[in-house]
């Protein structure tokens, strides 16, 4: 399965279970699942040369933004969350919050930025399940980006020493990312109608087996 993820995993089963319904052969499903491709959102990973970005921010929920952070946990290098509000969890909107804050914490994730109401309470989690996990909450996407940009900023200062320009282009990406994809918009209705769990990792490879 060229696409890093248990539930993919699943995924996958479920697809051969019906292909063998509808007759097709071993070879043939095999064949397939081998030719799957991700699309924008959902397990979509975006490759630099030193830095793989992990877009999988459509229409997040809980089961799906912790499938998210499971696969970034089994990444190489420096591990970083980027998540927001998830829309449309009625009552428990806080527990579902706060579970995936403590689910993250527990895979070791490194480095945690939130942005929205409902995403401090992931970072509140994360501060109260790890003590390595460095966390970040802000308001809004525009005061996360504030403090992120920088950040990176700072990653390209130290890669720089070693002649490594990469980080430098991840920023320039992540910047018109952020600003322009759609589901990272936490205004208006979008806040309400669409969840965000992009999800970023400084790393030299990603566990795909």
């Amino acid at each position: 399965i060229p696409i890093p993820g248990k539930h993919c995993a699943y995924n996958a089963l479920a697809a051969a279970a019906v292909g063998k319904q509808l007759g097709l052969s071993n070879d043939e499903i095999r064949a397939g699942i081998e030719q799957i491709q991700t699309i924008d959102g959902r397990t979509n990973l975006i490759q630099t040369n030193n830095m793989t970005i992990i877009d999988d921010c459509y229409n997040a929920n809980p089961i799906s933004m912790k499938a998210s952070i499971d696969v970034l946990a089994t990444a190489c290098g420096r591990t970083i969350a980027v998540l927001g509000d998830m829309g449309d969890l009625g009552e428990e909107e806080h527990e579902m919050h706060y579970d995936v804050g403590k689910h993250l914490a527990q895979k070791g994730i490194q480095v945690l930025f939130c942005a929205g109401t409902l995403a401090a309470d992931i970072a509140k989690a994360a501060r109260e399940h790890s003590t390595e996990c460095d966390v970040h909450v802000f308001a809004d996407r525009d005061e996360m980006l504030a403090e992120l940009l920088p950040f990176f900023e700072r990653m390209a200062e130290i890669r720089a020493e070693k002649k490594d320009g990469s980080v430098l282009q991840v920023i320039r990406f992540l910047k018109d990312f952020i600003e322009n994809y759609n589901c990272i918009d936490m205004t208006g209705m979008a806040d309400c109608l669409q969840a965000q769990a992009c999800s970023l990792v400084n790393t030299y490879c990603v566990d795909e087996s």
